[in-house]
């Protein structure tokens, strides 16, 4: 996917673009049933959880593209990476990859790339 030059001069500007859908329907759900089990202490990372400790609720989980292999694929496919390096050149890696839980639950990944 190629940027035209307002998107370019937006993410210059802003630092960011929004895209609208980057996963199939299918490739989401998927990636939906992920975040419910990275977001519980049955993760195999469970200490990349953070937890609140007022009321014990996981309100944040780090590294989910080392402990998934749906993240780590969708974190690695071509659409995406090809993206990414139009924006920041050819060398890239994903510095850190974390879902945030939102008001309904786990429903964001943040990823770091740098290039």
């Amino acid at each position: 996917m190629a940027f035209s030059p307002d998107q370019i001069r937006q993410y210059e500007t802003e630092g960011y673009l929004h895209l609208g859908p980057l996963f199939t329907p299918t490739e989401a759900a998927l990636l939906r049933t992920e975040v419910r089990r990275l977001g519980s202490p049955a993760r195999a990372l469970a200490d990349a959880n953070l937890i609140n400790e007022t009321n014990g609720v996981i309100w944040r989980s780090y590294a989910v593209d080392r402990d998934s292999a749906a993240f780590h694929r969708a974190t690695r496919l071509p659409r995406i990476l090809d993206r990414m390096r139009a924006i920041l050149g050819p060398e890239i890696y994903l510095s850190r990859a974390k879902l945030g839980n939102g008001i309904t639950g786990l429903h964001q990944l943040v990823a770091g790339w740098t290039a």
